[in-house]
């Protein structure tokens, strides 16, 4: 039987930090666009050339950390799920504007669509490779999918 070992993270991983994103309209108008590659960041900020508008973006806060719901990102376990997907499905969430954690989360899936250019190197954020978690293994996920069903009965199994 194998069980993943626990992951100990630091205080600081629930401050908030202030991130350049897209507006919401502007980055769930486009979304909807079919010509746009949404599994790598397809939206430019910063003051480089080609950046966003400042009418188009702002600094939003969030954590370090976001507490995705399970129930969003279930089938994630069987096949990847590209940010932009997981946006789609948290921004039909019904608490969306009452709780902060998914507040965080939609901030989150648009600074996943951000990419810097080379005048904004200061303003990149970054954790170093294997700083922050270890990738899960197969046997670690397998052991997730498990813990998943027994927590979750009623959810489809990936």
């Amino acid at each position: 039987d194998h069980a993943p070992g626990l992951m100990c993270l630091p205080a600081s991983i629930v401050e908030v930090h202030a991130v350049e994103v897209p507006k919401d309209d502007f980055y769930f108008g486009k979304l909807t666009d079919a010509a746009i590659d949404k599994s790598v960041p397809w939206c430019r900020t910063g003051n480089a050339q080609g950046a966003m508008q400042n009418d188009k973006k702002e600094d939003l806060a969030m954590m370090k950390i976001i507490p995705v719901p399970l129930y969003t990102v279930l089938d994630s376990f069987e096949h990847g799920l590209s940010v932009a997907e997981v946006a789609e499905r948290m921004n039909f969430l019904d608490d969306l504007e009452s709780k902060d954690y998914l507040k965080h989360d939609i901030v989150l899936c648009k600074a996943c669509a951000i990419t810097y250019g080379v005048t904004d190197r200061d303003r990149i954020p970054t954790i170093a490779a294997g700083g922050f978690a270890n990738i899960p293994t197969a046997s670690d996920k397998v052991w997730a999918v498990g813990c998943t069903v027994q927590i979750c009965p009623n959810l489809d199994s990936p």
